[in-house]
């Protein structure tokens, strides 16, 4: 029988008042948060405001602050939940690390904030705030890209086959809750090829050697599914060969999935400098809402794989 998540008690919001900001309110009033939780929405300051502005600003601030509050606390009685209580604070400067301290002195279980950047320019400048927030906080944290019509229905779950596959998908899952219509398990795998592969031998050795690793994905995706099953059945398993940086955003555009969950691991910069970031990777090219959920580093024979 399926055993419902523990719901969400504590998430932070993170607007800067654009209409993605928008789209992350919204999204958190549509959230699996206990009836007797909390929202706190909150704006940090842009630093170098002119002194002779300041007191305009923050002004101009508290009144959006408020104007959200009202809009979410409308939001949550409208959906049978009025306990659940909604706050602002108005932070200094400095996005990432104020939003960091809010979320680490208020307990937060999730931050919640909103996706800049449309052109590929902007894309890769989103590590600004996302990026930035995610790499400073050991809470998981949601991106949303898209307006938010209803409760998550189709997460797609990246795992590594690391350790961590199970820890993973179990913290995602408070996040989308129990009943959705379909939750995929992902394994995107590479095939090691040796080097220097004579040309006239390499369909022979390469195809045995696919076959291999494809044998392994399965089966360890196999076994992550069958040890949630416990917990909730239909844990759909999909394997795909490939770079999981790429992978796992065209399987998430073909499989009409509405969020992407990816672990980040605090490895060293070596590591990451070798394998590459794919939590980065797949914030920077998804168009949909991506779920960043921090994990313990796994043993150190799995670091590369």
């Amino acid at each position: 029988m399926s055993q419902p998540p523990e719901p969400l008690a504590h998430v932070l919001v993170a607007t800067d008042f654009s209409p993605v900001a928008e789209h992350a309110l919204a999204r958190a009033g549509r959230l699996p948060i206990a009836p007797n939780g909390s929202v706190m929405v909150v704006h940090a300051l842009a630093e170098g405001v002119p002194a002779t502005l300041r007191a305009q600003v923050e002004d101009f601030a508290r009144q959006r602050l408020r104007r959200a509050q009202a809009t979410l606390i409308d939001q949550l009685a409208a959906s049978g939940r009025p306990g659940i209580a909604v706050s602002v604070a108005l932070l200094g400067g400095g996005a990432c690390p104020e939003i960091a301290r809010c979320a680490a002195e208020n307990r937060a279980d999730l931050i919640v904030l909103g996706r800049q950047g449309k052109t590929p320019l902007q894309a890769l400048l989103i590590g600004s705030t996302a990026e930035g927030v995610y790499r400073a906080v050991e809470v998981p944290t949601l991106i949303v890209a898209r307006p938010a019509r209803g409760a998550y229905q189709r997460p797609l779950i990246a795992v590594a086959l690391d350790g961590a596959g199970a820890e993973l998908a179990l913290r995602a899952r408070r996040v989308f809750g129990s009943g959705v219509r379909r939750k995929r398990l992902l394994h995107a795998y590479r095939v090691p090829v040796p080097g220097l592969l004579p040309w006239a031998r390499a369909s022979r050795v390469l195809t045995p050697l696919r076959k291999h690793y494809r044998e392994l994905a399965a089966a360890g995706v196999a076994e992550l599914g069958s040890s949630l099953e416990a917990i909730e059945a239909r844990w759909e398993p999909t394997i795909v060969r490939g770079d999981p940086r790429h992978a796992i955003v065209v399987e998430a555009m073909h499989g009409g999935s509405d969020l992407i969950v990816v672990g980040r691991h605090a490895r060293s910069r070596l590591a990451e400098a070798w394998v590459g970031n794919v939590a980065d990777a797949v914030v920077r090219a998804a168009a949909r809402d991506v779920l960043v959920v921090p994990l313990a580093d796994p043993p150190a024979e799995s670091v590369f794989r």
